[in-house]
């Protein structure tokens, strides 16, 4: 899909993966996971994305999670770049 990707936003494409770390981050620090991830999207926003969902799961069943579990929580995102829709999940 990448390949669809203008140069411009190839060079942006990363933002994805590095506002969902920066939110982990955040969120293993101790602030609250709805701040973390609301602050990531506007940024990707700003940026020019059009995100779909940037959202803490319990990774085995997806099922979303409004606080930070001890284990197995995942970020996934899916977000419009363009035309292309940009998918990725990290460990929360």
């Amino acid at each position: 899909r990448n390949r669809f990707l203008t140069p411009e936003q190839r060079a942006l494409a990363p933002m994805l993966f590095a506002r969902m770390t920066s939110a982990a981050a955040a969120m293993r620090a101790g602030t609250p996971p709805a701040t973390a991830l609301g602050a990531a999207e506007a940024a990707l926003r700003q940026a020019g994305f059009v995100p779909d969902y940037l959202t803490l799961v319990e990774g085995p069943t997806m099922t979303p999670l409004e606080a930070l579990p001890t284990a197995g929580g995942r970020i996934v995102a899916a977000a419009a770049l363009g035309s292309v829709r940009l998918l990725d999940n990290i460990a929360a």
